[in-house]
């Protein structure tokens, strides 16, 4: 009888797809739009497109001033939980696209902004960055 031989190939090929999956957590995109400046005040609306609707527990944004900062929005919230927002955020969902209402906050000409995902299993995404000018 034949002890069945399994291909090491096989096996490299199963275990960077799992690795893929994993790690795939990334926004394919992510922007803000701005209402007219009221009295030196906007209102921000982010779009993200997130890479699928089943595996994401919370989602982390940050906008800011600066590079790196998070002066105009700095929140994570559990995904489509209701109630995880803080006042003046509002969120909805159009199959991959998220639309997050941010609130409002100061007139900056640069908007440096982040997203992160956070899987089912706690681990983190790579950070979607973007900014808007």
């Amino acid at each position: 009888m034949k002890t069945p031989h399994f291909h090491h190939g096989l096996l490299t090929v199963f275990l960077s797809a799992t690795t893929l999956l994993l790690q795939g957590q990334t926004p394919s995109d992510a922007y803000v739009l701005i209402s007219p400046d009221t009295g030196n005040n906007v209102k921000g609306v982010m779009h993200i497109t997130l890479p699928d609707t089943n595996t994401i527990a919370a989602i982390e944004v940050k906008l800011g001033s600066t590079d790196g900062g998070h002066d105009l929005a700095n929140y994570t919230f559990s995904y489509d939980v209701t109630g995880s927002l803080p006042a003046g955020y509002v969120w909805l969902r159009e199959g991959f696209k998220l639309i997050l209402s941010i609130g409002s906050y100061p007139v900056s000409d640069l908007q440096f902004g982040r997203v992160r995902l956070q899987r089912n299993d706690g681990g983190w995404g790579d950070e979607f960055a973007f900014v808007r000018n």
